[in-house]
């Protein structure tokens, strides 16, 4: 039994009740575990669980061609029998956030490739059709996920569980996309809230990249690592996971409101903004906000300013 992450080393196979699976929703509760509970409830459908930090946030139904989301009281009440199998599994937050983001967009296709030939024409028939989706990848030797928007793998949205463990190197990933494998393309839903953390997040990465980018300009490396360290300290701090490497801003937290990673952001880029100006001066430091702000994409601006990501908000 296994549908997602099945090379996981920490994961643990029963045959159990709904009081096992309520016991497990207990021990990822109290040791905030990200990660999923799986059950075969009957030989045609799964039900999954997917936890962040612990935290319940979405509970599914998969047959073979769909899937719903239900209720966390639906779990257990259609078992064809008291006792069935169920896996639980410990994930990073990365692929915790990766599969709930997927099941939240409930429309989806599935394509079998036999090679990396075929995951190049993939590729370019997705980027003809700007298809902007989940894609789920499973093989022999390993499964993931690689978010695509329009047509394009976005850079560290994604993430790879092998023998070996987890990785997010699309590079790393090209031995195993020489395998036969079967596609699962999720069709990204703008309704949902998986939808508006991803691009947030996207949005957030970009004009930090742009801020830290012109920072360097001015100051040079040194100066941008020392930055990085003072960041990096607080968002421990804070027991967020998300950190600075050079001038990307690696976010790896999972989020399940837009609301509570834009007032993550925002404390963010304020405690940024404040380092800043105390090395380049508060005009300068506005300027390298407001340019660039102005440069990113029309919809990435609107998204940010729709949560009160602005220039303005953060001097």
């Amino acid at each position: 039994m296994g549908l997602f992450f099945r090379k996981s080393v920490d994961q643990h196979q029963y045959v159990g009740s709904l009081a096992l699976v309520d016991s497990q929703r207990v021990h990822f509760k109290e040791n905030q575990v990200s990660g999923i509970i799986e059950i075969q409830a009957t030989p045609e459908r799964m039900e999954v669980l997917v936890f962040g930090d612990g935290e319940e946030t979405g509970t599914y139904r998969l047959g073979p061609e769909s899937h719903a989301k239900v209720t966390p009281a639906d779990i257990g009440r259609d078992w064809d029998r008291p006792a069935v199998p169920i896996r639980a599994v410990a994930l990073p937050d990365q692929a915790s956030r990766a599969l709930w983001q997927a099941l939240e967009y409930q429309h989806f296709t599935h394509k079998d490739i036999q090679g990396f030939a075929d995951w190049e024409k993939f590729l370019q028939a997705s980027i003809s059709e700007k298809s902007t989706c989940m894609v789920g990848i499973a093989s022999e030797g390993c499964d993931g996920f690689i978010f695509m928007n329009e047509g394009s793998p976005v850079p560290n949205e994604s993430i790879f569980c092998s023998s070996e463990g987890f990785f997010n190197s699309l590079e790393t990933a090209r031995e195993f996309l020489q395998e036969p494998q079967q596609l699962t393309l999720y069709n990204a839903d703008p309704a949902t809230q998986a939808y508006q953390c991803t691009f947030l997040r996207l949005g957030v990465g970009r004009w930090g990249k742009q801020i830290l980018l012109n920072y360097k300009d001015f100051v040079g490396q040194k100066l941008l690592q020392i930055l990085n360290s003072s960041l990096n300290a607080i968002l421990v701090h804070q027991q967020a996971n998300i950190h600075l490497a050079d001038v990307e801003i690696i976010d790896n937290h999972f989020f399940v409101e837009s609301r509570l990673a834009a007032e993550a952001y925002l404390a963010l880029f304020q405690d940024m903004s404040q380092l800043i100006g105390k090395v380049v001066g508060g005009l300068v430091t506005r300027r390298i906000l407001s340019n660039t702000f102005e440069k990113l994409r029309g919809s990435e601006r609107d998204l940010l300013t729709t949560h009160t990501l602005t220039p303005a908000s953060l001097m």
